[in-house]
């Protein structure tokens, strides 16, 4: 079976669906042992670039028969993960979290995501790469909406996530929210500029995390602006928050 493939309306079995994915799994990453679980509630990797080794976890597959969107989610989340295992490098989200807290970590790993996938687009990986990542986006997006509600608010904590919807606007993929934030539009400007650079999907995960670098930057040079030593010590108030969350 063609997992690429958007046109199909026809139901796949769940085995004939996993057995492709794992080929998929094993042509794109050539050099590395890749293994994987559909027993998650969310999909996410771990990886050992020494021993070139990588794990997968996946949301649970249904039993029985899938719908064309439902492979259609999982492929976008099998190939975003992917993604990671061709493309993210170092140790910066360890140096991230140590200088910014959870905020900092946060808005690297969707900095990371967004130059990835960017880059995958760029070197043509897979077949309808930026459709099947939108399709990911749009249920991941739906699924927030029916669990917290249709608002991303300009609360500091949503700003890594609102980033992340505006530069995957500007390569194509579609979310399926509208963003109406004005106090975050200078942080986008930012991060589009630079996102927009033609040498960013390749400078690395060193070009994502001197990004987030500069974005937290505006943030805590913001905080001192508007609030002086208050500002300060919100500041820091939101930081634990934002390691809480």
């Amino acid at each position: 079976m063609d997992i690429f493939d958007l046109s199909t309306t026809t139901k796949i079995d769940g085995h004939d669906y996993l057995a492709a994915a794992t080929q998929l799994i094993e042509s794109l990453t050539n050099g590395w042992h890749v293994t994987g679980t559909f027993e998650g509630s969310t999909a996410a990797i771990s990886m050992d670039p020494a021993a070139h080794h990588a794990k997968l976890f996946l949301p649970a597959l249904l039993k029985g028969a899938l719908t064309r969107t439902q492979c259609d989610i999982y492929t976008g989340a099998i190939l975003h993960e992917l993604l990671h295992v061709l493309y993210t490098t170092g140790d910066f989200m360890e140096v991230m979290h140590t200088q910014y807290g959870a905020l900092g970590a946060s808005l690297l790993n969707c900095i990371e995501d967004c130059r990835i996938e960017r880059r995958g687009d760029d070197l043509g990986v897979a077949a309808n790469l930026i459709p099947l990542l939108s399709r990911l986006r749009k249920h991941t997006y739906a699924r927030g909406v029916a669990e917290n509600g249709p608002v991303v608010d300009s609360d500091i904590r949503n700003l890594p996530y609102a980033i992340k919807m505006r530069l995957n606007a500007v390569i194509g993929i579609d979310t399926g929210a509208v963003l109406n934030l004005p106090k975050f539009e200078p942080y986008f400007a930012v991060a589009v500029a630079e996102f927009n650079r033609p040498t960013f999907a390749a400078s690395g995960t060193a070009g994502a995390f001197a990004l987030a670098c500069t974005i937290m930057a505006m943030l805590a040079g913001d905080d001192g602006q508007s609030d002086g030593d208050d500002g300060q010590s919100d500041g820091d108030d939101g930081q634990s928050d934002g390691d809480d969350g």
